[in-house]
């Protein structure tokens, strides 16, 4: 958000190699870096290690898993509506955030406020080991952000073979590709991200699809290795 305060421009400039994490963050680098540096900005992916991940899944389409930071950025209020939105075609749908962040009390008291204490579950911070157990029971991975880079925690739960609802925003689409291995739906469309989510949960052979797609492109170009 301050490219100028952080002087991006200046370190790219005095940088001999340049690691853009994806297509989008190389190009808003070029927005302010001179022309003449631009060759020296490469691509190199983030990544995860993919035999962390089960993709043993029990596709019931029944519990869907949030895990982010609980701040303004992640969106989290479009995906709580969504819940309230669904809860009458998808009246055991069960949803778990596990993160923690300055938003937290606010988003507690709007579950409340739609009375989906029963449907929607605060865990708080866990570690990568236990977010990974947390991904082997997940039916659909949400992750309705306003800003990312390219989220690690997506490639993790491709790697899990767990399909994906996410916005399209910065190199969210570099990962994941609409309607191939999960669903990107604008970002803010509270109307368009629940109609997504509802289509990934009422199609077990779709998730399936979604799910291998997923694993086989963080496998391809997302392998830390």
């Amino acid at each position: 958000f301050e490219p100028h305060h952080w002087r991006i421009d200046e370190k790219a400039a005095r940088a001999s190699f340049v690691s853009c994490i994806s297509h989008f963050c190389r190009s808003q680098l070029m927005c302010f870096a001179d022309a003449k540096h631009w060759e020296k900005m490469h691509i190199v992916h983030c990544g995860v290690d993919p035999s962390r991940y089960s993709t043993t899944l029990d596709h019931d389409g029944l519990n869907a898993l949030f895990v982010g930071r609980l701040a303004g950025v992640k969106g989290v209020p479009i995906l709580i509506d969504a819940i309230g939105r669904l809860s009458e075609t998808h009246p055991d749908l069960k949803l778990r955030l596990v993160g923690d962040g300055p938003d937290r009390a606010a988003l507690d008291s709007d579950v409340a406020a739609r009375e989906l204490q029963d449907s929607v579950t605060f865990w708080g911070y866990k570690p990568q080991a236990e977010v990974a157990e947390e991904l082997a029971q997940a039916d659909v991975f949400v992750l309705p952000s306003f800003a990312e880079g390219v989220p690690v925690v997506l490639m993790e739960a491709m790697a899990a073979q767990v399909p994906v609802v996410t916005t399209r925003i910065a190199g969210v689409p570099e990962l994941v590709e609409d309607g191939i291995n999960g669903r990107v739906v604008p970002p803010g469309d509270m109307h368009t991200f629940a109609n997504a989510l509802d289509d990934v949960l009422s199609d077990g052979d779709l998730r399936r699809t979604y799910g291998a797609a997923g694993r086989a492109k963080v496998v391809s170009y997302y392998d830390a290795a």
